[in-house]
């Protein structure tokens, strides 16, 4: 699934969230959110990371088949709704 931005990076918030996968040793996925801030440059505007969010741990099988009950997608979807909130303060 494809969005069009219609603004362009520079009318974005300074503030943001970064997504990131990570292997744990366990054979598990970590999904990592960072909190993020804006650094402008010359062509376009650069994310720096700032600190952790949350982390919240998958089984790789799941992530793989995207096998995820509902309740879970709310639950990430209202934390980075919430924190993104939270940042526009």
């Amino acid at each position: 699934m494809y969005y069009y931005n219609k603004s362009s990076d520079a009318n974005r918030e300074s503030t943001g969230i970064l997504a990131t996968l990570r292997d744990s040793s366990d054979g598990k996925v970590e999904l990592i959110f960072d909190d993020a801030s804006s650094v402008p440059t010359l062509d376009a505007v650069s994310w720096s990371q700032k600190h952790l969010f949350t982390i919240k741990e998958f089984e790789l099988d799941r992530l793989e088949k995207m096998d995820f009950t509902q309740a879970e997608l709310v639950e990430i979807a209202e934390s980075l709704l919430t924190r993104l909130k939270t940042l526009r303060r």
